[in-house]
């Protein structure tokens, strides 16, 4: 049996290992808002970078945790389905 290293558990492929981020959005729609921005910002004393700051901000509190294999929904090992998923894959915690 192997010892699991890491803190996240993988409900779709089940590697255990640590999680990446993936941020919600587009990049480049960020980067043009930011742009229409700054050129109108002048024009609305600026107002106009309200909607790029906001999109920034919904952006990242919609992130969320997936596995760096397969990009998959994760789960911390010491929950109790992390527990039942580490066991039914024949994992031994460490």
């Amino acid at each position: 049996m192997a010892r699991i290293r890491g803190d996240i558990i993988c409900e779709d492929c089940g590697t255990i290992g640590f999680a990446t981020t993936k941020v919600a959005g587009v990049f480049w729609v960020e980067m043009l808002l930011y742009i229409f921005g700054i050129i109108f910002a002048i024009i609305t004393l600026g107002f106009s970078l309200i909607v790029p700051i906001g999109y920034s901000i919904s952006r990242r509190t919609r992130a969320v945790s997936v596995c760096k294999k397969c990009g998959g929904k994760v789960v911390k090992v010491d929950t109790p389905r992390g527990k039942k998923l580490i066991n039914d894959m024949g994992f031994v915690e460490a």
